[in-house]
């Protein structure tokens, strides 16, 4: 296997997979669409030469299956049945875990489990015999074919153009009735996808009586390449065998044999990826920019982003050096360079950041196969794939969204019939959304099923011993809903594989705070859940707000800050025993953070204050001072603490060579 094409097989299998994966949920809900299903050919096709040309040959024969089964729902009549589509879908299940073996280990076998069952299940609806069953793939036809077509003007004029060629050998079967008309037909239809610039025998002499069974013709359709052209050879159940070959210009005085014996297995291999690469720009009806796009290793961005984190660090070291001394031109010099680390920081950061399309795109078909098993009908709506976030922490989020779309199909959504009595649609709703707010990114995932029952939630938890039944009858919507993310909650009533074993929420939660994210959860009785998590946008370099409690000093992200003042004791208010503050129109919690951070020596007077808001909930926090913003590097603390205490998100060198804590504040907002 050659490895400097590995890397293009995975990225462009991977987008193959993702094409059939979203063409047949199109064709779940249109059956009778014939685009789709076409389109879902090519993919299936161009996947299978690739494979074939890599040397993964598990891949290449279920593709080649696959294949089968869509020409026969192309070629037919009828709309393909329940059964064919599943058994696509198994398939497809199968395709794009040997795809992931092969981009961790290098090899398919690892994905391969399931494909005796795969292949079963297409064998079951493919029925007897297929056309593209007696069709040939290239090469199997045994008779070297001449080249005939040399001396014709118009083949020459396209291959001193340098257009594409392809010369094709079609042998029709023995039992072909009126071979004549079949074979004009053939040469028909191959000419509305491309130009025929030479056939023997051509149309006239076929109506002339020339032997119809063998028929030869060279082939242009441009940049596009042989796959239209196969897949109409491949549909006819006439043709018994064919062949495509590329006509390669011959330099002068060359042999035709010597010119194709010019092109070497690393040549074809490197053809066969750049066909797909065409042929899937073509599909998106745009060119190609080329040039315009370079692969990266991952690790080398992470090294990159590692060097600019210490350049931040020393220009903070620099600025707080030079704001010491009177020299103009080290103020000045040092100016320029913070501006030029600056834009270098921005550079750097956007090289990382990544659609969340690249995890939006599984949850289709995964929503798909949850409905199917517990038999429900779901209907996911995607919006904001286009929203970029740091690699980092798209890698963080897959698994806790996993999590929540299994509750919201599973806990949320209604049976159908269930549905159906409430006065509700059959088919239940589930919305995934992505969309920035300010520095940040939110990600929420909503369904319209029974929303969370208050009654279920604190019987799971009075039972528990988490809380009595005197504090449940008087507990507030969102502290109910913090039951939720407890360890080991679930109301599911027995374990199945989807729920039940009481990991998922408090997993979600846990995950989000290690990535700096928060969860929140809104719901109404009868009319459904909203899932909201908030996330930064990086986790490497933030934006903070520089405070001092007591001697020490702490780092928050400015993206949680909504307000900052100074704190003066008369403009306190204390109110059932809760010190507030005014802030707009209204009143606040007003908490001191030396106590919640356990600041050790005597608490000093507060000087100032730090709002900071947590989903709808606004609570401000009093600090000795506050010393300024700085762009910080934050580290996490999973090398030292298996969990992080609360209120802590990572750690930060401050420009002096000082750690500083990073705070998340919000799980302290009441």
């Amino acid at each position: 296997m050659d490895a400097q094409y590995l890397q293009v097989f995975i990225d462009e299998s991977t987008l193959h997979v993702e094409q059939m994966s979203d063409g047949l949920l199109q064709l779940e809900r249109h059956p009778e669409d014939q685009n789709v299903i076409s389109t879902i050919f090519r993919s299936a096709h161009t996947l299978k030469g690739m494979s074939a040309a890599m040397g993964f040959q598990r891949m290449a024969t279920l593709t080649h299956q696959m294949e089968q089964l869509l020409a026969v729902l192309r070629d037919g009549e009828m709309p393909p049945t329940a059964g064919q589509l599943d058994a696509l879908f198994a398939a497809l299940r199968v395709l794009d875990a040997m795809v992931q073996s092969v981009a961790h280990s290098g090899d398919e076998v690892h994905g391969a489990a399931g494909m005796a069952a795969a292949e079963a299940a297409l064998a079951r609806v493919n029925g007897a015999e297929s056309p593209v069953q007696r069709s040939a793939s290239v090469g199997e036809m045994g008779e070297q074919p001449s080249e005939w077509f040399r001396d014709d003007e118009a083949v020459q004029r396209g291959l001193e153009r340098g257009t594409a060629l392809w010369h094709v050998v079609v042998q029709l079967g023995p039992a072909t009735s009126l071979p004549a008309v079949r074979a004009m037909v053939i040469l028909r239809d191959c000419a509305e996808r491309g130009e025929l610039l030479a056939a023997r025998p051509d149309a006239a002499a076929l109506q002339a009586g020339a032997d119809p069974y063998r028929i030869e013709f060279v082939w242009t359709a441009g940049d596009r390449g042989p796959a239209d052209l196969e897949a109409v050879l491949k549909a006819s159940p006439e043709v018994a065998s064919f062949e495509v070959r590329p006509v390669l210009a011959a330099p002068r005085g060359a042999a035709p044999a010597e010119a194709a014996s010019a092109a070497t297995e690393r040549d074809e291999k490197a053809a066969a990826l750049s066909r797909a690469a065409t042929e899937t720009a073509d599909d998106n009806h745009r060119p190609m920019a080329v040039g315009r796009t370079l692969r990266v290793n991952v690790e080398r961005l992470d090294q990159l982003i590692n060097r600019t984190s210490e350049l931040v660090m020393d220009k903070t070291r620099l600025e707080q050096l030079a704001a010491s001394r009177e020299d103009r031109a080290l103020r000045e010099t040092v100016q320029h360079l913070a501006r030029v680390v600056s834009d270098l920081q921005e550079v750097a950061l956007r090289l990382r950041m990544v659609p969340l399309q690249t995890v939006f795109g599984r949850f289709p078909r995964t929503v798909r196969d949850l409905a199917r098993a517990l038999g429900k009908r779901v209907e996911l709506t995607v919006e904001g794939g286009e929203t970029e976030l740091d690699r980092t922490l798209i890698d963080e989020l897959g698994d806790p969204l996993l999590h929540l779309v299994r509750n919201a199909i599973d806990h949320g959504l209604e049976h159908p019939t269930d549905r159906l009595a409430k006065g509700k649609p059959e088919v239940g709703r589930l919305w995934l959304r992505a969309y920035a707010a300010g520095d940040r990114v939110r990600v929420e995932l909503e369904d319209d099923g029974r929303g969370i029952q208050r009654e279920a939630v604190l019987r799971k938890a009075v039972a528990n011993g988490w809380v009595s039944p005197t504090e449940a009858a008087v507990m507030a919507e969102d502290q109910v809903h913090a039951l939720l993310f407890r360890p080991g909650f679930s109301t599911a009533e027995q374990v199945t594989e989807i729920s039940g074993r009481g990991v998922g929420l408090d997993a979600v939660q846990a995950q989000m705070a290690h990535i700096g994210g928060h969860v929140r959860v809104f719901s109404k009785p009868g009319a459904g859940t909203r899932f909201v998590i908030d996330l930064p946008l990086t986790v490497s370099i933030v934006r903070a707000i520089l405070v001092e409690v007591g001697s020490e000093v702490y780092a928050i992200p400015l993206g949680h800050v909504v307000h900052l003042d100074r704190l003066a004791e008369e403009e306190v208010q204390v109110a059932h025993g809760v010190r507030r503050v005014r802030f707009d129109d209204g009143w606040i919690p007003l908490l001191d953070l030396a106590p919640l951070l356990d600041v050790p020596g005597p608490i000093q007077r507060r000087r100032a204050m730090v709002a900071v808001r947590a989903g709808e909930r606004i609570a401000a926090f009093a600090v000795t001072r506050l010393i300024g913003q700085q762009d910080v590097v934050q580290k996490p603390l999973g090398a030292y603490f298996r969990r992080p205490p609360a209120g802590v998100a990572g750690a930060t060198i401050l420009g002096d060579g000082r750690v500083a804590v990073m705070l998340d504040l919000r799980p302290w907002v009441p």
